[in-house]
């Protein structure tokens, strides 16, 4: 009997063990699967490694579920470092694991994944797979990949600028995640909320958001996002002023990248901390941060930060007065540019320039420069949405809302001036027949100045018409050619930084077309040949372009030199031939077309003739283009005589001196 009793101790002391085994096993399981899911791209080895343990132990333990997990992790990790390729494999082995052990959570939370690569070449495709798996997660009570849907879809919307619709979506994942206390997801999903409102301006709230946000985070360990949250309150404190609160926050950011070992947000860091201290006025300190951010992204040769760096420099050089160290670390950035071309670099370079011509007095240089700059800076804005579609409708439903009420209220104005008008003639008339006179001509004076308002509101509405399309053009331009030529080139870099390629082959030549893509779009913003050229060569070339694109036979007759004209004479007859040159082609339908420019009795005499329909009156007056040269004309305090001719075509004579 007592031989019995201690054979029952002994297996009940063995159970025991085993189950005090397997919750050490669980326990390190899970450290491990936080340590993988907190890595970032510089860790990729160690990811692997706590990636190889911890399948051991979801072995070990006999869970498939667990292992299929890891695989996910693995996912995941490639789809932050862009290698959409390897995620994929990834998430489909964690899938097939998900299958054969019947995990259904599982193969939902990796499918989510897959939507989010899906998002990055058919949002469209991606929004009914989320609100598919939505619909799934749902009904089987999934709480944390609801979560995750929701999350998706914010930023479906949030890329598309849809962001009441975003904000939607956030909110509703966040209500589920507060539910049920899912405090990392309550932290996350604010910390998205908060950035979306910093991009809106909303700076109080994104505060209150984050703030929030990051107590959660600091509570749960997550040291990724606690980092994120830092980040993002350091920019919403530089917005608000308070740039003690500002650095504070940048500080806590390096010290937690440092501890995850990431450089570059490292590096990111630092430049914002060189900002900051450099709007709190202490320039010294800035340009510490700023020399320790140039040294970290010169060892990466990562020329697109070392230009960000180079300008935060330049700008507290121009602060401390130190003009020519500012002017040679604007010459710097436009060297990498050279180098390595850099669009918003090259774009904020003219901010810079602007800044310091301003400190040296000379006014109306700053004033191009920063014309210049709002000017290119509006262009570029048009291609940084993922979705170009829905962008453009959201933004053309916006727009059309506004023109109809500022029409509106132009209306209103117009009717209120036009009572006011009709008061003030009825009681003039009654001053008496002395007054009459100065009535008639104080009437014809305001009606003039009437219709010359009239005729500007229209040129300004026609032209910033004309200045959206040539945006779109050139934003097109960047999107399809610059933009995919860049894809490619950082795709075999990827590939080469990964080891999936050994060598990088015809880098140069694909480098070289963005170079002869963006020195295109740059010449058709800025007609530089004539500088070099002169005008009748610039005119030569037009008209050998326009030969070849068309059966329109074209020829050119100059009896006047380069020299005779100046530059900007010389812009306004090349852009007047321009415009012609496209009216023709699109409307004419001529067979022939001329320019001639002579010399005669001390005036030059411009002329532009084709063989083709001519047009009416109206299209004269109300014509954007024609309205265009008129301006280009007075520009060069010339006088415009136009004729058209249904049989004989056009012919459009500009005389000045």
């Amino acid at each position: 009997m007592r031989s019995k009793y201690y054979i029952l101790l002994f297996f009940a002391v063995l159970q025991l063990s085993s189950f005090a085994q397997g919750n050490k096993l669980f326990h390190q399981l899970e450290q491990l699967k936080k340590t993988i899911r907190q890595s970032t791209m510089s860790d990729s080895a160690k990811v692997f490694s706590n990636g190889a343990k911890a399948i051991r132990i979801a072995r070990e333990l006999k869970s498939k579920g667990e292992e299929g997990l890891i695989y996910q992790y693995y996912g995941s990790f490639y789809y932050y470092s862009n290698d959409y390729k390897n995620a994929n494999m990834y998430f489909q082995k964690s899938i097939s694991i998900a299958e054969q052990c019947g995990d259904l959570k599982l193969k939902n939370s990796t499918q989510i994944r897959l939507a989010f690569i899906q998002a990055e070449t058919d949002i469209f495709k991606a929004e009914d797979e989320f609100n598919r798996l939505l619909k799934q997660a749902k009904k089987h009570r999934f709480v944390e990949n609801s979560i995750e849907v929701y999350n998706g879809l914010g930023i479906l919307y949030e890329d598309r600028m849809m962001d009441d619709k975003a904000i939607e979506y956030y909110l509703e994942g966040l209500k589920i995640a507060e539910k049920h206390n899912k405090k990392y997801f309550i932290a996350f999903l604010l910390n998205n909320l908060g950035l979306l409102k910093y991009e809106n301006k909303q700076y109080e709230d994104s505060r209150k958001d984050l703030l929030r946000g990051l107590r959660l985070a600091i509570g749960e360990k997550e040291y990724r996002l606690i980092g994120n949250l830092h980040n993002n309150l350091g920019l919403v404190y530089r917005e608000l002023k308070d740039y003690k609160a500002s650095i504070k926050h940048f500080h806590e950011t390096v010290a937690i990248t440092e501890k995850q070992g990431f450089p570059f947000g490292i590096g990111a860091a630092f430049i914002n901390l060189g900002n900051c201290y450099s709007l709190d006025g202490n320039y010294e300190q800035g340009l510490l941060y700023a020399d320790s951010a140039v040294t970290i992204f010169s060892q990466f040769d990562d020329l697109e930060y070392l230009g960000i760096v180079y300008l935060l420099k330049s700008g507290i050089y121009t602060k401390q007065n130190k003009l020519n160290d500012a002017r040679a670390y604007v010459d710097k950035v436009l060297s990498l540019h050279e180098q390595r071309p850099s669009i918003t670099n090259y774009i904020n370079t003219f901010q810079v320039r602007s800044d310091i011509y301003e400190k040296s007095g000379e006014y109306k240089k700053a004033l191009d420069f920063k014309t210049r700059f709002h000017e290119l800076s509006d262009s570029v804005e048009l291609i940084t949405n993922k979705d170009k579609l829905a962008d453009l409708q959201v933004l053309y439903g916006r727009k059309r809302i506004e023109a109809q009420l500022v029409q509106e209220k132009t209306k209103t104005k117009l009717s209120d001036k036009n009572r006011e008008l009709e008061s003030t003639k009825w009681r003039l008339i009654l001053i008496g027949l002395i007054a009459i006179s100065l009535l008639v001509l104080g009437f014809l004076y305001i009606r003039y100045v009437r219709k010359s308002r009239e005729q500007q509101v229209l040129f300004s509405q026609r032209l910033i018409e004309q200045i959206d399309e040539e945006r779109s053009r050139i934003s097109g331009d960047l999107h399809d050619n610059i933009g995919q030529l860049l894809s490619v080139v950082k795709s075999k870099i990827n590939m080469y930084n990964t080891g999936l390629i050994h060598e990088i082959t015809d880098l140069d030549k694909e480098v070289g077309e963005v170079i002869n893509q963006t020195r295109t779009i740059s010449h058709q913003l800025h007609p530089s040949s004539l500088e070099k050229l002169g005008l009748e060569r610039s005119i030569n070339g037009l008209m050998e372009r326009t030969q070849a694109n068309t059966d329109i036979i074209c020829s050119v007759h100059f009896a006047v030199s380069n020299d005779q004209l100046s530059i900007e004479v010389q812009t306004q007859l090349y852009r007047i031939s321009q415009e012609c040159i496209n009216n023709t082609i699109k409307h004419a339908k001529a067979a022939s077309l001329k320019i001639t420019l002579k010399e005669e009795d001390g005036s030059y005499i411009y002329k532009y003739r084709d063989n083709g329909i001519g047009f009416s009156s109206s299209t004269f007056s109300n014509g954007i283009g024609m309205m265009t040269i008129k301006e280009r004309v007075h520009k060069i305090n010339g006088k415009l005589n136009v004729i058209s001719d249904q049989q004989k075509g056009m012919q459009l004579v500009i005389k000045f001196r």
